[in-house]
């Protein structure tokens, strides 16, 4: 929606990640959402608003002229159609980082729940591969540290490692089996 993503810059953010991009013109949209229409995005879909958090409300005076280049445009691969279109993804102007979700990868693909499939391994392989033709930096989530250094190993620039949800079970679980010994 490019009410939310108006929000989110004009509040301050400085990266956005875009789910389930499937095609070149997606990817395209995304960043104009990111944009002002300026001289050198002329596509630019971005509302213009200069009293904005991100402005320090009005008090930066190159807030318009500097915004477009300060804008990081992250976008998922997740899905078996993205896979087919991912080097042309890629090379889209303005997409900085592909982020290859593995779960939902793996469900797209005809293997919900095993993201270690080897038809799933291949797809991010592919993502990987496209990401490095096109210098854009490749990003991936972790679910363990182990992961995290094998995909750090593979080549992927970006790592998620975990979700906060998953940390704090994780500490839960380790502080009651310290109390219970």
């Amino acid at each position: 929606e490019p009410w939310l993503v108006k929000r989110a810059l004009d509040a301050g953010a400085r990266t956005l990640m875009f789910p389930c991009i499937e095609t070149a013109d997606e990817a395209a949209h995304a960043v104009r959402l990111t944009r002002f229409p300026s001289p050198d995005s002329p596509d630019g879909l971005r509302g213009v608003a200069g009293m904005v958090r991100a402005a320090a409300f009005g008090m930066r005076r190159d807030y318009l002229q500097t915004a477009n280049a300060q804008v990081a445009v992250i976008v998922q691969i997740e899905s078996a159609r993205g896979i087919d279109e991912v080097d042309r993804i890629a090379s889209t102007p303005g997409v900085d980082c592909l982020f290859v979700g593995p779960a939902d990868l793996a469900a797209s693909l005809g293997h919900l729940g095993d993201s270690r499939h080897p038809d799933v391994e291949a797809a991010m392989a592919r993502v990987l591969a496209a990401g490095k033709q096109a210098d854009v930096a490749v990003g991936i989530f972790a679910s363990d540290t182990a992961s995290a250094r094998q995909y750090r190993d593979a080549g992927y620039r970006m790592i998620t490692l975990s979700a906060d949800v998953s940390w704090l079970l994780r500490a839960t679980r380790q502080a009651l089996q310290e109390v219970r010994s």
